[in-house]
């Protein structure tokens, strides 16, 4: 195995490992000399000491630069050994904290006791310098059926989890999942979930370099998958699930034979779809197919450069800076009216959609997100990465 670590390291040198030899581990008496040694000869030189030279951890940008890539962590009776007072690669498992608890009880097809222990956990073990996120349960069925039950709550527990590590200014560090091969999907796989953490921790804990953008959002045409929305952030377009908020592919503009960095996009109940850039309205009848014609906004009364639209009933509904007006060819033109009408709208949105049931409507600005009804009014903002699993991240370069 631990030749195996070695060939990993050497072909991808910029992955970090870290191996836990747990609490499991029985006769230590026998079993740590020798583990010892051959971890001395055959990683050496990738364990880190960052920890226990200097008292704080580095960080995986530190770990890549120095090839120190390698964290071994041992079952706490470690220390009892002579060898961990001179072989500083050595981690007590006690820096290691779990959100796993014995009394998690898991059914068939039911996980949620895990999501609500690892949030509970998570928040009471805020503080912890490393936190393991476990999506594990016990129960009398069989480990591969529990794990089969909690795969598709991954991206949810280790939201959850996230929610209070952010507080803190940390994050979650590992998912531990089972049997990770049975994934129903790519979506649902602990790969992915990692992936997603990932860019939520980037956006939360590095702020000043890394940003949330949405530019439009367009429902599929195709009546048979009424659950795929289209997400246009940049020169990127992610393919989404809103029923089971997990994204499942991303492309890019070009791919749909489409401007990059457009400015806003709306959509009739026909499946024909309209985007603007500049003083241009571009339109086909399709997101993927159909011949493309060109307007002006200018012709429509409608200033250049909007912001956001949607179409509600009759209406094209066009929003730049703190106004938005009604566009319509059977009415004359109403605005510009003020965003509020709304409710509590920030000025310079970015991105606006209806709901194919016509009775939400959501609006985009950074990473924030509102819900909007005729009967309950505006709700939010709330997270778009606290609540969907999407890559909207943009960062600039900087050093890690």
């Amino acid at each position: 195995m631990l030749k195996q670590v070695k060939q990993f390291l050497q072909e991808n040198r910029q992955e970090i490992v870290a191996i836990n030899f747990n609490h499991e581990m029985q006769d230590m008496d026998r079993v740590m000399p020798a583990l010892l040694r051959q971890v001395t000869s055959q990683l050496g030189v990738y364990v880190n000491t960052g920890y226990r030279d200097g008292g704080t951890w580095p960080t995986l940008g530190q770990a890549v630069l120095s090839n120190k890539r390698l964290f071994v962590f041992i079952d706490k009776r470690v220390t009892q050994f002579p060898e961990y007072a001179t072989a500083k690669w050595i981690h007590s498992e006690d820096l290691l904290k779990s959100t796993w608890r014995s009394d998690t009880a898991v059914s068939e097809g039911d996980c949620t006791g895990v999501l609500r222990a690892a949030d509970d956990q998570c928040r009471l073990k805020g503080l912890a310098p490393i936190l393991e996120v476990s999506v594990l349960g016990s129960s009398t069925i069989c480990v591969s059926s529990i794990a089969k039950a909690c795969h598709p709550l991954l991206h949810q527990v280790s939201r959850a989890c996230a929610h209070h590590r952010h507080a803190q200014n940390k994050a979650p560090n590992v998912l531990l999942v089972d049997y990770p091969e049975m994934a129903a999907s790519d979506s649902q796989s602990v790969v992915s979930a990692a992936f997603h953490q990932n860019l939520r921790n980037l956006v939360q804990l590095s702020s000043h370099v890394c940003h949330v953008s949405v530019d439009a959002v367009m429902w599929d045409g195709d009546t048979q998958r009424n659950h795929r929305v289209y997400f246009f952030s940049g020169d990127r377009v992610l393919t989404y699930n809103w029923q089971s908020s997990l994204q499942e592919s991303a492309g890019s503009n070009t791919e749909f034979a489409l401007p990059t960095h457009i400015d806003a996009g709306f959509q009739y109940l026909n499946g024909s779809i309209c985007f603007t850039r500049g003083c241009d309205v571009i339109c086909r009848e399709t997101l993927t197919s159909g011949s493309v014609s060109v307007t002006s906004l200018m012709d429509m009364g409608i200033p250049c450069h909007v912001d956001a639209a949607f179409i509600k009933g009759d209406f094209t509904l066009f929003f730049k800076e703190c106004q938005y007006w009604k566009s319509s060819r059977n009415v004359s033109d109403i605005g510009p009216r003020p965003v509020t009408d709304f409710g509590p709208l920030p000025c310079n949105l970015t991105a606006a959609f209806v709901d194919r049931n016509g009775i939400s409507t959501y609006f985009f600005k950074g990473g924030n997100y509102w819900n909007y009804t005729e009967e309950s009014g505006l709700s939010g903002p709330a997270d778009i990465l606290d609540n969907w699993s999407l890559d909207l991240v943009h960062c600039s370069p900087f050093i890690l």
